[in-house]
């Protein structure tokens, strides 16, 4: 599985994963006194902190973190439960008003359209199953998303069968799928999000471990249908990561070409645009720019016109 964009998804998920197994290991502790000792539980405070500063969208998994922390406190009497999880509650709440005020005061979204689930549903399916740089529009590649998709639903239903696999953490990977999904369609009864298949990666742990566990299940019945799909899955997976990585289609933010190909073709008289804004510094790192200002710099009649965000003609 790919992820592009940034090394920020892939810890996003990393950390949402750890976190939650942190959790789940300190709420097994009985005693407050114990917990308060335990490295369970300062290890999930600590991971917790890194995984809330690591995207705006990591708080869409803290409803299920509250739910496991009902539950502990519930044994410890209903009233102290109650009361511990309204503070909890608030909490969560205001970590997620200090998200949306920060979204929503540089108008953050205020451009975008909604995703409807007709297209995120896919798209998520495509990305979690073999990665986004697996073309969807590709009927094999869609036929392998399916696939993915029935594999890890059929792990889905085997940790919700009966209510005693539900009673003992059976609902857990599915709430990892679906909690954020949901999150982040209430967000977009305000104001759509800036958003796409990478930025939901918080729940793709979720995904991974339900895909596994079909494939696990599938593994004790009929081991060679098991190694069949593995081997389909991952081949499709390595398409999308040889795509990904060589593929012309996705090459994007290779800066250093980039300032190989314009210092071999610019010429006086050449207009070079750069946009947007934000990637000035990095094309003035790597494209020979500054001679273009060392000229402007010692020539009394510059002939330099900027459009937009920085755009140069530069003339002898």
């Amino acid at each position: 599985m790919v992820w592009t964009g940034g090394a920020s998804y892939a810890l996003l998920t990393w950390l949402a994963l750890l976190s939650t197994y942190l959790l789940l290991r300190a709420v097994e502790i009985e005693t407050w006194s114990r917990l308060r000792r335990s490295g369970w539980f300062w290890g999930y405070v600590g991971v917790t902190c890194a995984f809330l500063t690591t995207h705006y969208y990591a708080p869409f998994l803290l409803p299920i973190h509250l739910v496991l922390i009902w539950r502990w406190l519930a044994r410890h009497g209903e009233r102290k439960a109650l009361v511990w999880m309204a503070l909890l509650t608030l909490l969560g709440a205001g970590l997620g008003g200090l998200v949306a005020w920060r979204v929503l005061s540089n108008s953050s979204g205020a451009n975008f359209d909604d995703v409807p689930l007709r297209i995120l549903l896919p798209d998520l399916l495509n990305a979690f199953t073999l990665g986004p740089s697996a073309d969807i529009g590709m009927g094999w590649i869609w036929a392998l998303d399916l696939l993915g998709g029935l594999i890890a639903l059929l792990g889905a239903i085997w940790t919700l069968r009966n209510w005693a696999t539900i009673r003992d953490g059976g609902w857990l990977l599915p709430a990892f799928v679906l909690v954020p999904i949901v999150m982040i369609r209430l967000v977009e009864l305000i104001q759509p999000g800036y958003m796409n298949a990478r930025h939901l990666s918080v729940a793709g742990g979720g995904w991974f471990l339900l895909l596994a566990g079909g494939l696990a299940l599938l593994w004790n019945r009929r081991a060679a249908v098991a190694l069949v799909l593995a081997l389909l899955l991952t081949a499709g997976a390595s398409y999308s990561s040889y795509a990904y990585f060589f593929g012309h289609d996705y090459q994007k933010d290779d800066f250093a070409a980039l300032g190989r190909f314009m210092g071999r073709r610019m010429l006086p008289g050449d207009l070079v645009l750069l946009n947007p804004s934000a990637s000035w510094r990095i094309f003035h790192y790597y494209a020979p720019l500054e001679y273009i200002d060392e000229y402007n710099q010692t020539h009394d009649q510059r002939q330099t016109l900027i459009i937009g965000p920085r755009a140069i003609l530069a003339c002898r």
